[in-house]
C-alpha cells in the first residue's frame, strides 16, 4: 500500500477460510469488484440523532444476519440516462441513486439521490470470492421521506433484510462491543465517524460534519499472515488483516 497500515484485525479461526486458501494460492489477483452504495440515513431523536440500521437476511451468502445499512449492488436502471439529466450520469450520480433505490426496497424509506453525500469507500478485500466498491452515503430522512416505510422490526423470512429499525450510532456500537450483534468492518468503521458527528448535533448538523471529513480514497484491507507464513517445522500460523490509516477507527 501506498501509506502505512496502522491497524490490524485479528481473523477468528473458522472466519479466516478464503483469506488462508489465498494466502497459501500465493495471494493471486481478486476478481474484479462490482461498484455498490450503501446508505446511512439519519433522523433527529430524543436523545440526538439516529441512524436507520439493517440486519442481513440469514439466507444471504454474504454477511448472513450481520448489522449492516441499507444498500446492494449498482444496477443497470442507475445508470440509464433520464429526462432530466444533462448527458449520462456521472459515477457519484449512479452511486446516489442505487442506494435511494436499495434503500426504498429494503426499507420503505424514501431519499432524492441529490440529497445524499458521499462520506467513505470500502472495497472487498481480493481473497473474497465476492468483492464490492461500496461508497458509503449520508443523508437526512426528509418531511415525507417515511411515508410508505415499513414498520420497524422483522421481515418475512426470505427477505433480503432480516430486521431493520432506528437507533443511535454509539448504542449499535456499544451493542457490537459487547457482542451483542456483530458487523464487518467498514460498518464498524463508519458506525464510529456517525457517533462523532452525532455528539452533541442535530441531523443536519451531524451530516454537515460528516461531508466535511469524507475521505474517498478506497480502503482495500489485505490479509497477511501473522508473523510469518505456515511451513515445514513451523507451527500454523494466524491471519491478519491490515488496513490502511484512512480508514479510521475500527472497534
Amino acid at each position: 500500500m501506498s501509506e502505512p497500515e496502522t491497524t490490524v484485525l485479528a481473523l477468528p479461526r473458522g472466519a479466516d477460510t478464503t483469506a488462508r486458501a489465498w494466502l497459501e494460492a500465493g495471494s493471486p489477483q481478486g476478481r474484479p469488484p462490482r461498484q455498490a452504495a450503501t446508505v446511512c440515513l439519519l433522523r433527529d431523536a430524543d436523545g440526538g440523532p439516529q441512524v436507520l440500521w439493517i440486519t442481513r437476511g440469514r439466507q444471504l451468502a454474504v454477511a448472513p444476519g450481520q448489522l449492516a445499512f441499507p444498500g446492494g449492488a449498482v444496477d443497470d436502471v442507475d445508470r440509464l440516462r433520464r429526462s432530466d439529466d444533462i448527458g449520462y450520469p456521472d459515477r457519484f450520480t449512479v452511486l446516489a441513486r442505487a442506494a435511494a433505490r436499495e434503500l426504498t426496497e429494503e426499507t420503505g424509506h424514501q431519499v432524492a439521490p441529490q440529497r445524499l453525500h458521499p462520506l467513505v469507500r470500502w472495497v472487498t478485500p481480493e481473497h473474497e470470492p465476492r468483492r464490492y466498491d461500496s461508497t458509503f452515503l449520508v443523508g437526512v430522512l426528509s418531511d415525507g421521506g417515511g411515508v410508505g416505510a415499513r414498520e420497524p422490526g422483522r421481515m418475512p423470512p426470505d427477505h433480503e433484510v432480516h430486521e431493520h429499525g432506528w437507533a443511535a450510532p454509539a448504542e449499535l456500537l456499544a451493542a457490537l462491543v459487547d457482542g451483542t450483534r456483530t458487523a464487518l468492518p467498514p460498518t464498524r468503521a463508519v458506525l464510529v465517524r456517525l457517533r462523532r458527528a452525532a455528539r452533541g448535533a442535530d441531523a443536519v448538523t451531524a451530516v454537515t460534519r460528516l461531508i466535511a471529513g469524507a475521505v474517498l480514497v478506497p480502503v482495500v484491507p489485505r490479509a497477511t499472515w501473522r508473523d510469518a507464513p505456515p511451513g515445514p517445522g513451523v507451527m500454523d500460523r494466524g491471519v491478519d488483516l491490515l488496513l490502511p490509516r484512512h480508514a479510521g477507527e475500527v472497534p
